[in-house]
């Protein structure tokens, strides 16, 4: 779902987990709204 180019600089996602769901999604954000701000939270040192 594209984000609307007027709002995209203003949206920061938090995407929770870091295992195959977490990093498709971060990575599905970073593709749809280049100019968001997209952080990934894992619990552990390692994805």
């Amino acid at each position: 779902m594209p984000v609307p180019s007027t709002s995209e600089a203003l949206l920061r996602f938090a995407v929770v987990g870091g295992g195959i769901s977490g990093l498709t999604a971060a990575y599905r954000l970073s593709q749809l709204a280049p100019r968001c701000s997209v952080e990934l939270f894992e619990a552990s040192e390692r994805l």
